[in-house]
């Protein structure tokens, strides 16, 4: 199992094109993780509110999130947060 300063001196001696494929990877692993029912926050640019919520759809680019104080929102994968 390699250590977080290999992984990371390793990708500073990537190409840009061996980059965007370990971005992909990452983007695939992250968004596996997104499932129904599964516990999440984002923050929201107008307030700096953290609003958290359940995950309620996924939809090819957001997802739907449903929350007991601030009602349904559909927000960018990239943009959640998973709570444990």
């Amino acid at each position: 199992k390699m250590k977080v300063n290999e992984i990371t001196s390793a990708i500073m001696k990537l190409e840009f094109k061996d980059l965007e494929e370990v971005q992909k990877t990452l983007t695939y692993c992250r968004d596996k993780e997104f499932k129904v029912g599964a516990k999440v926050s984002f923050l929201r640019k107008k307030s700096g509110k953290r609003i958290y919520g359940l995950i309620d759809r996924i939809n090819q680019k957001s997802i739907g999130v449903t929350s007991e104080e601030d009602g349904g929102w559909k927000v960018s994968k990239s943009l959640l947060r998973l709570e444990v």
